[in-house]
């Protein structure tokens, strides 16, 4: 199209009119291209636990969505995912330091705190790490959370002991659906530290949502549950059938509404994938529909462009057929009335 109307030859203006209309769609489809622009989000997964310690296979992976450095500018972590397994954390080593880099210590009042406990099933590794309130993630309300989520696996795997991590590649799959912990990072402040984290507890048909953040945001450092707090044991759990309503302390978590239903089928043979889908998309939603945007423009933009260059083509056929024809007495303004 460019090369065509892009020709020397011109007839009472009816190419710069095609080029003007060939701009626009150009323009249509250069806005509906940069639309999708995709962040420079990377995963990185591991099973190893510190040295040579690792998770066992049916558990697989613990994966990370982040932002990797660019320049001087810190990557950070969004994401964490991975299947919890309970065990003692005895004679792990010190913490590396956190991924995004920025100071801990007494002078900050900041821990290098796991965003999936080590006492969970978590790695060892920087990928893992951000800087955290040093009493909040020690003893106060992110420490209440990681005990709740391994007191639930626990439960749920129906262990009654606790295994050493040099032992753990070999413990047996429980007979049972499989813990799944899924936690976002909403943004981070200049020190360093993630303001708000969602996530996400799920085993077979039950699903339990959480939100969270640290003393310095919020007077409430305790974590938000949804539909109900974790269950440790058989007495609580019954309470999950019924219970349905989502409270109000929800309004930060991902989704409005939350039910443990009959109709969720997933079972523990495949809860190693088995993750929501508001947070499966290694897209975010927002690109998926800006995809969706960008292929009902592309489809508008070319039905357009190709009636405007029909329309054209016809009129400006027409036109010298009419000059060959009837050679300098014909009349472009009397052909156009």
């Amino acid at each position: 199209v460019g090369s065509a109307v892009g020709s020397k030859k011109k007839l009472s203006g009816e190419y710069a009119t095609m080029r003007t209309s060939t701009f626009y769609l150009l323009s249509i489809l250069h806005a509906s291209i940069c639309i999708t622009t995709v962040s420079n989000a990377a995963v990185y997964s591991s099973n190893i636990l510190w040295k040579t310690y690792l998770r066992p296979s049916w558990s697989g992976n613990v994966t990370i969505t982040y932002d990797e450095w660019n320049g001087s500018t810190p990557g950070q972590i969004w994401k964490v995912e991975g299947i919890v397994v309970p065990l003692s954390t005895v004679g792990r080593p010190s913490a590396p330091k956190p991924f995004n880099g920025f100071p801990t210590g007494t002078d900050e009042d900041l821990d290098k705190g796991h965003v999936l406990a080590l006492s969970n099933g978590g790695i060892d590794n920087s990928h893992n790490i951000v800087p955290q309130t040093a009493q909040w993630q020690r003893t106060g309300g992110w420490r209440d959370m990681e005990i709740a989520v391994y007191e639930y696996a626990q439960y749920k795997y129906n262990w009654t002991t606790v295994t050493l991590a040099a032992n753990l590649s070999d413990i047996a799959k429980p007979n049972s659906c499989l813990v799944l912990f899924t936690i976002n990072i909403k943004g981070y402040d200049s020190t360093g530290e993630p303001t708000l984290y969602n996530g996400t507890i799920k085993c077979g048909i039950e699903k339990y949502l959480f939100h969270i953040q640290p003393p310095i945001v919020s007077a409430n450092d305790s974590a938000f549950w949804s539909p109900i707090q974790l269950p440790s044991d058989a007495s609580t759990a019954s309470l999950v059938h019924d219970i349905f309503a989502v409270p109000s302390t929800t309004e930060n978590m991902d989704e409005a509404t939350v039910m443990i239903t009959s109709t969720d089928m997933d079972t523990d043979s495949g809860d190693n994938n088995n993750v929501d889908i508001s947070t499966d998309w290694f897209l975010k939603r927002w690109q998926l529909i800006a995809l969706i945007c960008t292929g009902v423009l592309l489809v508008i933009a070319c039905v357009i462009g190709s009636v405007i260059a029909s329309k054209r083509y016809r009129a400006w056929s027409i036109k010298k057929q009419n000059r060959e024809m009837f050679g300098s007495d014909f009349d472009d303004n009397v052909y156009n009335r």
